[in-house]
């Protein structure tokens, strides 16, 4: 769940970074479900992405077939 904290409330360094993650996890959740996203980006995501961005790119049947051999070998059962 996203903070939404006042835009005059003094914003901490962790709270700058839990926003920031929250977002790229919900950035990299969005493309790696879509068909469109492209190969570079499902790529991208299939070496960088945590474990649930994985899951969906595995998913994903745009996915090259280079980017399905990467992910076939991920230590994670669930990807």
């Amino acid at each position: 769940m996203e903070k939404h904290l006042p835009s005059h409330a003094p914003l901490s360094p962790r709270e700058a970074l839990d926003i920031l993650e929250e977002r790229t996890l919900t950035a990299q959740g969005v493309l790696a479900a879509r068909c469109d996203a492209g190969d570079d980006v499902l790529c991208y995501l299939a070496v960088h992405g945590a474990q649930a961005t994985r899951a969906a790119v595995a998913a994903n049947l745009a996915a090259p077939v280079a980017v399905n051999r990467l992910l076939a070998e991920d230590d994670e059962e669930d990807v």
